[in-house]
């Protein structure tokens, strides 16, 4: 059997429509490590995704994970990179579930996610 380098919690809600985003289950991740969202990026998904705009969005820190997070919960580029990345780091199969990457063919890209918190 294959360890992972991460706990491999379950997303919370995976087939019910309140299934929890990427950035929250990273979120939740780094919880519980005892570590900072940052880290985990810093540390563990940034050299594995080896990715300009992503090594620039760790050296910026603080909220630019955050202002950036709404397009790894979507569907595109961002969001297959990060799924794959975590899926080797947390040896589940069921992230793409957190992100609309199963909705790509539904739902449209342009405009589909906002730069803002909505509740």
């Amino acid at each position: 059997m294959e360890r992972s380098c991460l706990y491999s919690i379950e997303p919370i809600g995976t087939d019910t429509i309140k299934v929890e985003s990427l950035s929250s289950y990273i979120s939740r991740l780094a919880e519980a490590h005892c570590v900072t969202v940052g880290d985990i990026m810093t540390h563990l998904i940034a050299p594995k995704l080896d990715k300009k705009y992503i090594n620039n969005m760790v050296v910026k820190g603080g909220n630019s994970f955050y202002k950036s997070s709404s397009s790894i919960n979507g569907h595109g580029n961002m969001a297959d990179t990060f799924i794959e990345v975590i899926v080797f780091l947390t040896k589940r199969k069921d992230i793409g579930k957190t992100t609309l990457v199963n909705c790509s063919e539904l739902v449209p890209f342009r405009g589909l996610l906002s730069f803002y918190v909505n509740w």
